[in-house]
């Protein structure tokens, strides 16, 4: 494990907008404090895909308490569970909850550092990216979580 300083990350008071670096070890501390019942990743190199719903699909996902929001993380640092080698890929699901760079599913919780960003996809691409036929054919190596 990396004791070094994580840069550009973890927490962040939006109110006097202050990024704090924190090592990788503060990064854990402070996920299974905050999430003791879930899985815990920490990743690099991610993209948060907001998936462009039919109002109708929208609706009744949200009425499931999730978003039309879904996560790829190309770079594991970090599996609680020790499920997903560091350095793979993980792809979630539709996702619960969002603050900043901290995520949530129903049994996982994703903090986000280093560089990534955002897009808009069709839910035609959120299938595709989530079939295991389609990784394969690219020759991906991705977890489901």
């Amino acid at each position: 494990m990396n004791n070094e300083s994580i840069s550009g990350v973890a927490s962040r008071d939006r109110r006097v907008g202050k990024v704090r670096d924190l090592t990788e070890r503060e990064l854990i501390d402070y996920g299974q404090a905050r999430f003791p019942e879930k899985r815990l990743f920490i990743l690099s190199n991610w993209m948060m895909l907001d998936v462009l719903l039919p109002t109708v699909e929208l609706e009744q996902l949200e009425a499931s308490g999730c978003q039309a929001l879904m996560l790829y993380g190309q770079s594991v640092v970090y599996d609680s569970e020790g499920l997903v080698p560091v350095g793979e890929s993980i792809m979630t699901g539709f996702l619960c909850a969002r603050e900043f760079r901290i995520l949530e599913s129903d049994t996982a919780a994703f903090i986000l550092i280093g560089q990534g960003g955002s897009k808009d996809i069709f839910p035609q691409s959120a299938s595709a990216l989530k079939s295991p036929e389609a990784r394969k054919a690219a020759g991906l190596v991705v977890h489901d979580v």
